[in-house]
């Protein structure tokens, strides 16, 4: 493996600044109680209740296979924005004061540490391709922090499937800089199923195309920054190869394999996660 330009680290001060102090003065005003204002009317709505609905049933040790709601109602499977699956979910619920009408706030803070962290690994990636350390900032900044991103966030967990697309293609080019080791084949896989996961089904699959990309023009775009990027066609044919073998595990994992209740109070749902009043799907 040939020497890289930049440090590889970066030091806790910076790291601090990039994860907390820059999200929060760049989106203070989304914080609710913080500014009174909200990013769009849908923010505040549906995300969250979709959320509420799914984190009372797991808080109780249950799934919910039933949504009470327009005409009708709808199985809980169409609430892809509850992010059933997805950490942000999991981790807000057992924050204080989920339960006593912080919901909202909680997700906000989360989402923007998020943003933060997403932004550190871009600044540490450029810093491994050479950039210095205020060019590097700014394109970080610059790649997180934009309008498509402010335009996810209006619609809740689109900002967390498009978090997923820039940690998966930050991942991408990780491994072509460092292509042994499962580290950087890790983080394709944690990319790849935070991606999958988010709760928008339409960023999902936009952000796979996007990251399918990014993986086809890396060793093409990195060869530009220098001769030590260039690669024999052997090597960029293993790293293609590489990057769809990584990325197949979380994306499959998320494929449900679907059962049929023996109960007449629910319909087809993914094994394992349907209950009913007579117990669970068999």
């Amino acid at each position: 493996m040939e020497q890289l330009n930049g440090p590889d680290r970066v030091r806790p001060g910076i790291g601090i600044a990039l994860v907390l102090v820059i999200p929060l003065l760049t989106l203070y005003w989304l914080v609710t109680p913080v500014s009174g204002l909200t990013v769009g009317n849908d923010y505040p709505v549906y995300s969250i209740q979709q959320q509420l609905e799914v984190a009372y049933s797991l808080h109780y040790g249950s799934f919910p296979v039933y949504a009470p709601g327009l005409a009708g109602g709808r199985s809980a499977a169409a609430l892809t924005l509850a992010q059933s699956w997805h950490p942000i979910t999991h981790i807000a619920r057992l924050v204080p004061g989920y339960w006593d009408g912080h919901a909202l706030t909680i997700d906000t803070f989360l989402r923007l540490g998020s943003l933060g962290l997403c932004h550190l690994l871009a600044y540490l990636v450029l810093r491994r391709l050479g950039l210095r350390a205020v060019p590097a900032l700014l394109v970080s900044f610059v790649t997180v922090y934009n309008l498509r991103m402010l335009d996810n966030f209006r619609y809740g967990p689109a900002v967390d499937n498009h978090v997923g697309y820039l940690l998966l293609s930050l991942a991408l080019i990780n491994r072509y800089l460092q292509p042994k080791g499962l580290g950087s084949a890790a983080a394709i896989v944690a990319g790849a199923f935070l991606l999958a996961v988010g709760g928008h089904p339409q960023i999902g699959y936009l952000g796979f195309i996007g990251a399918a990309i990014v993986a086809v023009a890396v060793p093409f775009v990195l060869g530009a920054f220098g001769w030590h990027f260039q690669r024999p066609w052997a090597d960029r044919l293993r790293y293609w190869a590489g990057c769809l073998a990584w990325w197949r595990p979380a994306w499959w994992s998320r494929r449900p394999t679907s059962c049929r209740c023996t109960s007449s109070s629910c319909r087809t749902m993914p094994c394992g996660l349907a209950t009913t009043t007579s117990g669970p799907c068999s």
